[in-house]
């Protein structure tokens, strides 16, 4: 579906050149994650979980032609618990596959779960 999605997304580009060279905008793909870096356990004896986005790249990495048309939000939900130097390194992790990557913290006292990090989007 991703490189279908891609695939269309070219076909687009291409139609809207062909109506007006001079009004083109450029589109993108985005991918807005709400993520928390910080290891936990989802419960019920299940062991404890670490994500590194390891599957985004894998996700993105055929597509690596398809750069200059992808865009990477990503909220960190677990704010000041998140390692130090976590941005800067997802970032530069992520930076092959998207033109744009931005990693931002979720630094609410009340609430810093799914719906606040997809609220500040």
């Amino acid at each position: 579906p991703l490189q279908r999605g891609f695939h269309r997304l070219r076909e687009l580009q291409r139609g809207i050149r062909e109506v007006d060279l001079q009004t083109q905008t450029q589109q993108s793909v985005d991918f807005v994650l709400c993520f928390c870096s910080v290891a936990k356990s989802p419960g019920g004896g299940y062991p404890v979980v670490e994500d590194e986005l390891g599957w985004l790249a894998e996700l993105l990495a055929p597509q690596a032609d398809y750069r200059s048309s992808t865009r990477i939000f990503v909220k960190e939900k677990c704010g000041d618990a998140a390692p130090e130097g976590f941005e800067e390194s997802l970032r530069a992790a992520l930076l092959p596959y998207a033109h744009v990557v931005e990693v931002h913290r979720v630094d609410d006292a009340l609430r810093a779960d799914d719906a606040t990090a997809f609220y500040i989007t």
